[in-house]
């Protein structure tokens, strides 16, 4: 049995539509990925200035008022990069 022009078309724009939607969860799946893996990478760069003692105390004016030094982030910066480069080998590994 032949099904007319207009079922077929009918039938062709269902699945377009499904097919769209399919491609929408998809889409916002990698995005939620990417999402978590930005989201992990901050918290791991957090944590390697906190342990390296990057990230101080700060009042407005970005001196300590106990030490009267800065926040320590360019004291920081050479740990930074150095957890940054570790984090990249990590994450092209797996």
């Amino acid at each position: 049995m032949t099904r007319s022009v207009e079922e077929q078309m009918a039938d062709i724009e269902r699945r377009m539509k499904q097919l769209r939607a399919r491609k929408q969860r998809i889409v916002a799946r990698e995005n939620a990925k990417a999402r978590k893996r930005r989201t992990y990478l901050i918290i791991r760069v957090g944590g390697i200035l906190s342990n390296e003692g990057g990230l101080a105390t700060t009042r407005a004016s970005g001196a300590n008022k106990a030490t009267g030094k800065g926040c320590g982030l360019l004291r920081a910066m050479p740990q930074l990069a150095l957890g940054l480069t570790r984090l990249r080998s990590q994450a092209n590994r797996g």
